[in-house]
C-alpha cells in the first residue's frame, strides 16, 4: 500500500513557544486548537495523526525531513522491487 507522510512546517511552528516568540498566547492557543499535526496515510484511507500538535516539539521539526526522506527510500525500495511502473513525487 502506497503511504504518505504529509506536514506543513509553517503551520507546525504556530504552536510552539519558541517560534514566533513575537505570537500573543490567545493567537498560539487558537494554532494549538486548528492545526492538525503530523500525517500520514494510506492511499484511499482515512489519514493517521502521527504526532498530534500538543506533543509536538521544537527537536521533532529538526527530525520531520529526515523522518520524511526515510519513509521516501523505504517506499522507494519496496516499488522498485515491484514489476509494475510506480509514482512518486516528493515536494
Amino acid at each position: 500500500m502506497q503511504k504518505t507522510f504529509l506536514y506543513h512546517l509553517n503551520s507546525l511552528t504556530y504552536a510552539l513557544p519558541d517560534w514566533h516568540v513575537q505570537m500573543t498566547e490567545d493567537r498560539r492557543a487558537f494554532f494549538r486548537e486548528t492545526t492538525t499535526g503530523v500525517l500520514e496515510r494510506v492511499a484511499c484511507e482515512a489519514p493517521n495523526e502521527i504526532l498530534t500538535i500538543e506533543d509536538l516539539t521544537t527537536a521533532d521539526l529538526v527530525n520531520l525531513d529526515s523522518v520524511g526522506a526515510e519513509k521516501s527510500v523505504a517506499e522507494l525500495e519496496r516499488l522498485a522491487g515491484l514489476d509494475q511502473p510506480f509514482f512518486m513525487s516528493i515536494n
